[in-house]
């Protein structure tokens, strides 16, 4: 048997991974800090349960459905938002502001629509848990079994679109240089919009999987949001393999970490679990702004 310990975490930091890399995706592209990925989560969270309590079906197949919706709406979010203002060369500010705010709304209508489904179908919506509708393998629960296959699937797959395909070439083109690109062919805002969509749907999937071991609810992954963009900044913001390892190393340090603090100063440091990330996040902009990725480890070898 696992560790229950190990266990969370390894169910925690791949969810996280799930989200890094969405937010390394648009800002390696769009260069815009999406601060509304975590809405995409509690989309995730939420068409699971639906799916689960209302019409029986399995989280992972649920997974697959939140996986479209959420990323339609991140999609929705670029084409009808992002996209232009970024064609009237909005500053930073402004974009953040605007992924800030789409954020807030979509908290307030995810809070109304658990309070709908509570109300009319008797159905627990907040702080809630899919674990009974998971299944065991060798007495541990499937999602401790698929999530970490599905991120090593991820990266794998990932390095194979972006290395052998034509798309691929053409999303590294318009990263490395958008403007040259777009000269040579390169639709920039249609691999924008598929990096977006891509984005959003890896967090609706990660809020689907959350839920099978963790509590969901329409706040949920407010907390998931500052850890998710510790991986980031950690991974370096322009490398998808950096956000890979960023996010399994905030989401393993920062249970493993709290619960080693735990015992040894007393359970009390416990409430300040989210300063390990925002440590994270301010040691690697004071000693590796560009984040992991940037060091020359050949060198150093």
């Amino acid at each position: 048997m696992i560790e229950p310990i190990l266990r969370d975490s390894i169910i925690y930091a791949t969810s996280l991974v799930l989200i890094t890399v969405g937010i390394t995706l648009t800002y390696m592209t769009s260069r815009v800090p999406n601060f509304a990925q975590g809405t995409f989560v509690t989309v995730g969270m939420y068409v699971a349960l639906t799916m689960g309590r209302l019409y029986t079906v399995s989280p992972y197949a649920a997974s697959i459905l939140g996986f479209f919706v959420s990323g339609f709406l991140s999609y929705l979010m670029y084409q009808l938002v992002i996209s232009p203002q970024l064609a009237r060369n909005a500053p930073i500010t402004s974009l953040i502001m605007t992924t800030i705010a789409i954020d807030t709304l979509f908290t307030g209508i995810l809070n109304i629509y658990a309070d709908y489904i509570q109300l009319t179908f008797k159905v627990i919506s907040r702080a809630f848990l899919l674990t009974d509708l998971d299944f065991a393998v060798g007495g541990e629960p499937g999602v401790f079994i698929v999530s970490p296959v599905l991120a090593i699937a991820l990266i794998v797959g990932l390095h194979l679109i972006l290395s052998r395909t034509r798309f691929g070439v053409a999303m590294r083109a318009a990263v490395a240089n958008p403007g040259l690109a777009s000269v040579l062919g390169v639709n920039v805002r249609f691999v924008y919009s598929i990096s977006w969509f891509m984005a959003g749907g890896l967090a609706g999937v990660a809020g689907a999987f959350y839920t099978l071991w963790f509590q969901g609810s329409p706040d949920a992954a407010f907390s998931l949001l500052i850890s998710a963009f510790s991986g980031s900044v950690l991974g370096g913001l322009f490398s998808i393999y950096g956000a890979f390892f960023g996010g399994y190393f905030v989401g393993l340090t920062e249970i493993l970490g709290t619960t080693l603090a735990a015992n040894i100063v007393g359970p009390w440091i416990t409430a300040y679990r989210p300063a390990i990330p925002l440590a994270l996040i301010a040691i690697t902009l004071l000693l590796i702004p560009r984040g992991i990725t940037s060091i020359g480890w050949r060198r150093r070898t």
